[in-house]
């Protein structure tokens, strides 16, 4: 009888020990799962304003003029009131170059001024991440990016006419 008990008392520990087994590696399954769509989705920890390597847009700053060029619309409630100014759009560059968390941080001072900024930057493809430079060498890092948009009076006019001389 008692090497009976014994044997129970063994088949529940062991019972025991696989199930504590079993849940932890459902919850690493869990992580792991998380951690391959967080690739894809812009969490950072950190998020760097100075970096070793800033983010940047794809083809650099040309690319960047021409893409904006090319998407920016002056509002026309901005035309009829003769709004100008500049939008500083900030917005996260994530390790994979992902764009989030777009914001004004400076205002234009004219509503629509800064919503099409905002419009415009969130049409912007996916980026090259900045670095910072580690012991083991370059790390790809969240970074904040700070983009001016200028709305001057008169750029409006030649944007158009060329958009028009395209069609």
């Amino acid at each position: 009888m008692l090497h009976i008990k014994s044997h129970i008392k063994l088949f529940a520990l062991t019972v025991c020990c696989f199930s504590a087994i079993s849940l932890s590696a459902q919850s690493n399954a869990k992580k792991a799962a998380t951690l391959q769509t967080d690739k894809f989705t812009p969490e950072c920890g950190n998020i760097f304003k100075k970096t070793d390597k800033n983010a940047s847009f794809p083809g650099g700053k040309a690319a960047m003029s021409a893409f904006t060029d090319k998407n920016l619309k002056y509002p026309a409630s901005a035309l009829k009131t003769g709004a100008e100014g500049t939008s500083l759009v900030a917005f996260v560059v994530d390790k994979y170059g992902a764009l989030s968390q777009f914001k004004i941080a400076k205002s234009s001072g004219n509503s629509d001024l800064d919503r099409e900024a905002l419009r415009v930057a969130k049409l912007m493809p996916v980026w090259q991440p900045a670095e910072n430079n580690m012991e083991h060498g370059p790390e790809k890092v969240c970074s904040e990016f700070l983009l001016p948009l200028n709305f001057i009076l008169g750029n409006e006019k030649a944007s158009q006419k060329k958009a028009a001389d395209k069609e």
